[in-house]
């Protein structure tokens, strides 16, 4: 496996996007005080700081991908798999990374594209915020023949903050039962001030035929219509459960059974939200529910 370290901290200035076709870890060098950025110094408008093809696993680690940068032209995404369809699934592994400054609807942190696959999508401890569009978009197949971006997608400790789309966005059409996924895991996110539009949804979970949504915090978000969507056929596993719901939109499912008994309407106390710490507060209400308490601990 290739390794790149970033070994001071500042702007990375990036003038097209890194094409990764086999296994390569991007990461931070230990002890730095902040994140290496990337951001775009050319004028021209780029799809991705990073692009992911057909097979390749990536690994990327510390890192923060901003979307507008000055004069320079916009990045579309952080990170995408390539537009070319695939005939081996990747894998993408994100940790404690931070996408931010997505000024279009369009655009994304993360971002299947159609006709490929994600083995496995993981992003842990990392931080979207203020993106126009979506924060993981995993929604490009819209065909309903029971194809979906990734098999499994696992988000654990990641807060999604100031979002005008949905903070995840995950689509299976179609009723083909030769496929068995997506399968869905998030677990102890926060999730603050995400799609307020009309009708809109904080998470979409659209066809997911197992999903866990666990241990999360949703503040201030699906005012205009939902916390959660989901589109579940009587077969799929679906379960939300030790989840507080602030002031936030309704679980929308078509059955009603993805609620379980843990389940709470407690206004947080953030430790300093305004700096994007969405920690709470030891010793408040939220803090002692579930093991560690709820939401995100960045």
């Amino acid at each position: 496996m290739i390794v790149l370290e970033l070994t001071d901290t500042g702007f990375y200035v990036v003038e097209d996007e890194i094409i990764v076709g086999k296994a390569i870890t991007i990461r931070a060098a230990a002890g730095l005080k902040s994140k290496p950025v990337f951001v775009n110094s050319s004028s021209k408008t780029l799809a991705a700081f990073i692009t992911i093809e057909n097979g390749a696993t990536l690994n990327v680690k510390g890192i923060a991908f901003k979307g507008a940068y000055g004069s320079a032209g916009d990045v579309r995404c952080g990170i995408r798999s390539t537009e070319t369809p695939m005939n081996k699934p990747y894998k993408a592994f994100i940790d404690a990374c931070e996408f931010y400054d997505y000024n279009e609807g369009s655009f994304a942190g993360f971002k299947g594209s159609k006709s490929t696959l994600a083995d496995s999508l993981v992003i842990i401890n990392s931080l979207f915020r203020n993106i126009s569009g979506t924060g993981i978009n995993l929604a490009e197949e819209r065909d309903d023949r029971g194809i979906y971006g990734a098999e499994y997608t696992v988000v654990k400790n990641c807060v999604f903050t100031n979002i005008l789309g949905s903070a995840i966005n995950v689509y299976r059409g179609g009723n083909d039962e030769s496929t068995l996924g997506p399968f869905v895991t998030i677990e102890n996110c926060t999730i603050n001030e995400v799609d307020n539009r009309e009708q809109g949804s904080a998470i979409r979970l659209l066809g997911a035929q197992y999903a866990r949504v666990l241990n999360c915090n949703f503040v201030n978000s699906g005012q205009g219509g939902r916390s959660l969507e989901f589109r579940e056929f009587r077969w799929d596993d679906i379960l939300v459960n030790n989840c507080n719901f602030y002031n936030s939109g309704k679980v929308d499912t078509y059955y009603n059974k993805a609620l379980g008994k843990e389940i709470f309407e407690i206004k947080p106390e953030f430790t300093n939200s305004k700096e994007f710490n969405f920690n709470l507060k030891k010793g408040t209400q939220l803090s002692s529910k579930s093991s560690g308490g709820v939401g995100a601990n960045l």
